[in-house]
């Protein structure tokens, strides 16, 4: 155990289980949550566990999941929506990706890729880059909410993950290949969304396949 030798540690079990659960579908809702909820009461409150969705000794994460952004944009809203300070590798928020899989058929490996130059100006996902503005706006105005407890709403193996944030906020993610239709609370509304498709009419929220939204209080200031 690192506990009373380490402050904390990067959290390589959480990428691991972000990767399963987003990129390869490897594991369900269900299951994730079931980790999620073991592995935040693990560690005391006090030792950290910065997250992260690549790094540069690893393949992107917009490469294993084949360029879909969709899928790098459900992991990133739930990374920032969990307690510990979210990592970003550079050029993760613009579409950094790379040409070659770090891994060569006799096992050696190439970390080159993982470790390209930055992409500027044209050259970047703009869309994206909001949207990960976004979420570290939110993730500033709001910070009780991510150290609040969470108490999931709906598991569907399908790939509906939706889960209250201390009560007060609902984040709605749907990995499935279909369109899915839940219901939410009318005092909250769409802070942020990972696509323009994802819509509110009343009490249904509508999904598109891969997208999701994290849902706040209408009091609250929004991004969406």
């Amino acid at each position: 155990s690192y506990l009373g030798r380490l402050d904390g540690t990067l959290d390589f079990l959480l990428l691991q289980q972000l990767r399963a659960f987003i990129a390869f579908d490897l594991i369900g809702p269900a299951a994730f949550d079931r980790f999620l909820s073991r592995h935040l009461a693990y560690f005391p409150a006090d030792f950290g566990l910065p997250s992260f969705l690549d790094n540069h000794d690893m393949n992107r994460f917009l490469w294993v999941c084949h360029g879909d952004t969709r899928r790098l944009k459900l992991a990133a809203l739930l990374q920032f929506t969990l307690p510990h300070p979210p990592v970003i590798y550079y050029g993760t928020e613009v579409g950094l990706s790379q040409q070659h899989d770090l891994e060569y058929p006799d096992g050696s490996r190439r970390m080159e890729e993982s470790r390209a130059p930055m992409l500027w100006d044209a050259n970047q996902d703009s869309d994206l880059l909001a949207f990960y503005r976004d979420l570290i706006a939110l993730r500033r105005a709001h910070s009780s909410l991510w150290r609040a407890e969470r108490l999931p709403i709906e598991l569907d193996e399908r790939g509906l993950y939706v889960t209250s944030l201390g009560g007060e906020a609902m984040l709605a993610l749907n990995r499935s290949p279909d369109s899915v239709t839940i219901s939410a609370p009318t005092d909250v509304t769409i802070a942020v969304r990972t696509e323009t498709g994802v819509t509110r009419d009343g009490a249904n929220l509508r999904l598109p396949p891969l997208t999701g939204a994290l849902l706040l209080p209408a009091s609250k200031e929004t991004t969406a």
